[in-house]
């Protein structure tokens, strides 16, 4: 199977336009989105406005792209009843395994969990070692450095994916750490675009041979 996987789009319109020429020129199976869809909006008045004008750029995705495949992150205020979306999909490919959660972070976003409700709510997935994880957050001390210097990922994803050993483990969340790296036998890619400097980014990964192409525009 191809993948296509990326992240923290953000409804950044140089990014959207660019995804939509890459994925109208290339064929995948599926094109992953691994949260962070929406954008922000300086005009809304309130938490409800300012849903429902991210669920509009959801809305955009799902006009534009086939075989989408997504999850929601952080910086994401509403909720999706669509089929695309991983947790409620009734025909994802059997080795898919959403997880939204993301580490408690300085700036009281949604989806926050503290370690012991990640490490809890992590026990309760179905993974075995064919199991390619959509997740938002990365790894502790994998793919999780801020521009800051700061490593910010979950230790108990870390210490769970040590344990499980899933294939894949597939995230975003922090903008500058675009990257692949293993933890034994799995393979983590940061899947986050750069909204701050108008750039795609993402994997192509064959998810059979683990062959994997960077993909930057």
């Amino acid at each position: 199977m191809k993948i296509f996987a990326t992240s923290d789009t953000h409804n950044d319109k140089v990014i959207l336009q660019k995804l939509k020429d890459f994925t109208d020129n290339n064929s995948f199976d599926y094109m992953i989105h691994c949260g962070d869809i929406g954008g922000k909006d300086k005009n809304a008045r309130n938490l409800i406005e300012f849903s429902h004008y991210q669920k509009t750029h959801l809305g955009y995705l799902l006009d534009n792209y086939q075989k989408l495949l997504f999850i929601l992150g952080n910086d994401d205020w509403f909720e999706s009843g669509s089929i695309y979306h991983l947790p409620y999909c009734n025909f994802k490919p059997q080795n898919f395994v959403p997880f939204e959660l993301v580490h408690i972070t300085p700036f009281n976003t949604n989806r926050e969990a503290n370690e012991n409700k990640i490490w809890y709510e992590l026990n309760k997935l179905n993974i075995n070692l064919d199991s390619i994880v959509v997740a938002h957050d990365p790894p502790y001390n994998c793919l999780d450095m801020t521009s800051r210097g700061i490593k910010v990922g979950s230790k108990s994803v870390r210490n769970y994916i040590e344990e499980r050993q899933p294939k894949l483990w597939l995230c975003g969340h922090i903008h500058e750490d675009f990257g692949v790296k293993n933890i034994g036998d799995t393979g983590v890619f940061n899947c986050a675009c750069s909204p701050e400097q108008h750039l795609l980014r993402g994997w192509v990964i064959d998810t059979d041979t683990l062959d994997f192409e960077k993909i930057i525009l």
